[in-house]
């Protein structure tokens, strides 16, 4: 006699999200946007970085990197009050990505809310 088992429910993996699956046209940052994002980083151009990140957390709410850039830029200015709520989004978004809470971390402690 075979014991009938029930599929097993397939888990996600680090590039998936738990909260929505991203396909690349429509609800995914470009490449050349996520592109610009990182020149914006290198070149330390953060103000810029910033209002990308805005526009991307504007059409994309449900994917972590508009959240994550905008928390680091403003982070990365001193403006960790402002850093605070985009970073704090993009933990709950990707709850696995050591980095965001690592950022979240340096934010909450420079807000004097850890020591």
């Amino acid at each position: 006699m075979t014991k009938k088992t029930k599929p097993k429910k397939k888990l996600l993996d680090s590039n998936q999200s738990k909260t929505k699956s991203f396909d690349s046209e429509s609800s995914f940052s470009s490449a050349d946007e996520l592109k610009r994002l990182s020149v914006l980083f290198g070149e330390r151009r953060y103000e810029e970085a910033v209002k990308l990140a805005e526009e991307l957390t504007a059409r994309y709410p449900h994917q972590v990197m508009g959240w994550k850039a905008k928390g680091l830029a403003l982070q990365l200015m001193g403006r960790n009050r402002e850093a605070l709520t985009p970073t704090e989004t993009a933990a709950e978004l990707a709850p696995d990505d050591a980095q965001v809470h690592n950022n979240l971390g340096a934010i909450y402690r420079e807000l004097g809310k850890i020591s």
